[in-house]
């Protein structure tokens, strides 16, 4: 494993020469010239707009838009920037695409270090967030050819069940809030046969409107549909862009957050904006400072200036955090916690 002060490895990285007999084309050259001047986030601009489609594949262009992603979440410190590192780099094949690879070549400690990194962020969510590790170890498997059964190191073997004892009402799980409850219900099956709106209601002694009711009970459908690791992308999510009118989108790495819930609302006869962007929500429906389950929540992400944000449904909340219900959160469908001062505005559904 590779032990190397933080504030060193952009020097490291950088000293790797390249070679110069590389046949790359006028693009490719570009965006390389772009990542060794060091203009990361001009190389993912102008990377992206090329693969934005999978009829325009270009293997060495999701390499260098993997390492610009890293370069930004060495700075940031955002998950996300290195999700979508990692997420880019599977799809540039380095290790079987000739060209990839000879570029790779030069980049041995920085794809190291990568490495080294993704194993270290999947042991540390294996006491959470299990979903999320094997997704990690899925990575480094595919990519960096790992096949390390680290799980089998990482968690303690699970006791023999005691069939003979039975659980009385104390001993029954305790929860903190409902989104774990619900959570954990998903995650249990329990809602491929049973409708979320009415457990909500019958259970939970929740009050719903109509729009909640169908909303929560049409997202819950899609609980648990993700991306797809590697070069293939998942038809499902594929999907929802073409429902909507997006013929051009053919990938499922195009942020998709705002897609799946405006397809829902669409779905079940709920006005929703027409573009692809999450604050698009903020002009659609009723404001309101008291939601409830189904209610569509709009955050900001980056900065309250930026564009860029996340959409999503409320199911229930503590003293620092929301939980909320969407798409394309840890690039799946789930319930998730956002931090409350990341929320812009609630938003209640209304009939077109």
């Amino acid at each position: 494993m590779i032990t190397l002060p933080f504030l060193l490895l952009p020097f490291i990285f950088l000293g790797q020469s390249r070679s110069n007999k590389l046949k790359l084309n006028f693009h490719q050259k570009r965006i390389q010239h772009l990542y060794e001047k060091q203009k990361y986030e001009r190389c993912i601009t102008i990377g992206r707009n090329r693969n934005l489609s999978r009829e325009n594949i270009d293997r060495v262009t999701y390499y260098y838009l993997a390492l610009s992603y890293f370069r930004l979440y060495d700075n940031k410190k955002k998950g996300y920037l290195f999700d979508r590192s990692i997420r880019y780099l599977s799809y540039s094949n380095f290790n079987s695409n000739k060209l990839v690879n000879e570029i790779a070549n030069h980049d041995t400690v920085l794809l190291n270090y990568i490495h080294e990194h993704l194993i270290s962020l999947a042991k540390k969510e294996s006491r959470f967030k299990l979903d999320k590790t094997k997704s990690k170890l899925k990575y480094a498997n595919y990519i960096f050819n790992d096949s390390t059964d680290y799980l089998s190191v990482w968690l303690p073997p699970s006791p023999k069940p005691n069939v003979s004892k039975k659980i009385t009402k104390k001993e029954k799980k305790k929860y903190l809030n409902i989104a774990q409850e619900i959570e954990d219900l998903f995650l249990n099956g329990y809602f491929s046969s049973s409708s979320l709106s009415v457990y909500m209601k019958s259970k939970l002694n929740i009050h719903l409107n109509e729009l909640q009711s169908n909303m929560l009970d049409k997202v819950a459908g899609f609980y648990g549909m993700s991306e797809t690791a590697g070069k293939n992308h998942n038809q499902n999510v594929v999907n929802l862009f073409h429902d909507l009118g997006y013929k051009n989108i053919n990938d499922d790495e195009t942020p998709w957050c705002a897609a799946f819930i405006n397809y829902c609302a669409k779905q079940i006869g709920a006005k929703y904006p027409s573009g692809l962007r999450a604050k698009s929500w903020l002009s659609i429906g009723k404001l309101t400072n008291y939601p409830s389950p189904g209610d569509v929540i709009v955050f900001w992400r980056n900065s309250q200036k930026s564009s860029a944000g996340h959409v999503g449904l409320f199911i229930s909340e503590d003293e620092n955090y929301v939980y909320c219900l969407g798409g394309n959160q840890s690039d799946k469908v789930q319930i998730s916690p956002f931090p409350k001062e990341r929320i812009l505005q609630y938003r209640k559904l209304t009939k077109k």
